[in-house]
């Protein structure tokens, strides 16, 4: 190991006495068969260290890394690592991925094109979160996010290995199998069991994606996909509709977000908040900002923050705002309307817990209108504008959900 490895360890780590008192070995053998049978040889000599053998050859990293790792107290105890690959694998750990390119290409040139297919989607990635972002930074963090971040490992139906990045959704699922896919999404099956399409995945799952022909891309999907590929897919979706249609699309995103929060119009909004949002857009119109929405180039939820600061509208005064603490956590009432089944409370506390927001109070009560459906009323302790409006979205994702919105 070079020094700037154990640097880098040390800025993961920070334990210098763990990272100075081990080994680490890279052994070389010729097939990937051998892989294997070493791999049984040395945990055969000593005990393994539990949750560190990974699998990089059947399953590789995004960038194409092959490698089989694993952990042993090696002699007197000592902690040691050992990285077990081919040549090939090695050549390409140290070089790169096109490093075994020019191996082909003289050769056999069909085979060099379907090396470079293989070797270079990732690579594509990163031009879609490029052309996403306006500035370098953004598009640093975002790289980092989507293809540097740890990685799952989920399966089709049939076996197919989709590699996405930790956090994904099936949404992000079903747009790495197809754009089609993830276009006509309506729910999925994780291991047998249907789920929304907001639901998170882990390594291991079996995912079904069911589709419906009437089934199209909603600009919300936006909060709930982390890869850029399935962004991209989604605002490719949406910039091909016409000018009319987007800013009809727009207006009515934002106003649903709005009727959701304090149940006014864009009409009620006064001028001068209107020329603060246009102002923050750097657009002259309202049109030309509600095209914007309409084709996913910014959400509603942005629109809304600009607009309004959260104390005007999670204190629920929108023209009489009050201050609180910076880190103050405002009691909000929210009604969903829903047709009941089993499970469903469990899915909404499920979903509610994964933004770190409590419950502080429930309750139930049968429609007055002659229908099936009833009426629930929770108090949620949220902080943030945004993070109100992400729970209303993602609670919308749920089976039997008619509405959801502020009271």
């Amino acid at each position: 190991k070079s020094l700037f490895s154990y640097y880098q360890k040390l800025l993961n780590n920070g334990n210098r006495n763990e990272i100075f008192n081990s080994l680490s070995f890279y052994i070389i053998v010729p097939t990937i068969k051998s892989c294997y049978t070493v791999l049984g040889i040395l945990h055969a000599l000593f005990k393994p260290k539990y949750g560190r053998i990974k699998d990089y050859i059947a399953i590789p990293k995004a960038n194409n890394y092959r490698s089989l790792h694993t952990a042993v107290f090696g002699v007197n105890g000592v902690s040691t690592s050992f990285q077990i690959r081919t040549p090939q694998m090695h050549k390409i750990d140290e070089f790169g991925i096109l490093s075994n390119i020019h191996k082909f290409s003289a050769i056999n040139p069909k085979r060099a094109s379907s090396v470079i297919k293989e070797h270079v989607k990732w690579l594509q990635k990163i031009l879609n979160i490029s052309d996403e972002l306006p500035s370098d930074q953004k598009f640093l963090d975002n790289l980092k996010m989507d293809i540097l971040q740890n990685r799952i490992f989920v399966f089709t139906p049939h076996g197919k290995i989709i590699d996405l990045p930790q956090g994904a959704t099936v949404l992000d699922f079903a747009y790495a199998v197809h754009s089609n896919i993830g276009h006509k999404a309506l729910k999925a099956e994780i291991e047998g069991v249907e789920a929304p399409l907001t639901a998170e995945l882990k390594t291991g799952d079996t995912v079904k994606v069911i589709t419906a022909e009437e089934s199209c891309p909603r600009l919300e999907w936006l909060n709930w996909v982390k890869t850029a590929d399935a962004k991209h897919k989604i605002k490719a979706y949406f910039k091909k509709k016409n000018i009319e249609e987007c800013c009809a699309a727009g207006r009515d995103l934002l106003e649903t977000e709005l009727k959701h929060l304090q149940k006014i119009d864009v009409s009620k909004i006064s001028e001068s908040k209107i020329k603060k949002a246009l102002k923050t857009f750097g657009v002259d119109s309202l049109d030309k900002l509600l095209i914007m929405i309409g084709r996913g180039e910014i959400m509603p939820k942005d629109v809304i923050s600009a607009i309004f600061s959260k104390e005007e509208v999670l204190a629920g005064r929108t023209f009489f705002p009050y201050k609180k603490s910076q880190n103050a956590l405002y009691p909000i009432k929210i009604i969903i309307i829903f047709e009941d089944r089993i499970g469903l409370f469990k899915d909404i506390a499920s979903t509610i817990s994964r933004f770190n927001v409590n419950i502080s109070g429930v309750s139930v009560k049968t429609s007055p209108e002659k229908s099936k459906s009833s009426v629930m009323e929770m108090t949620l302790e949220v902080k943030e504008l945004n993070q109100l409006i992400d729970i209303f979205a993602a609670l919308k994702q749920i089976d039997n959900i008619i509405d959801v919105r502020k009271k």
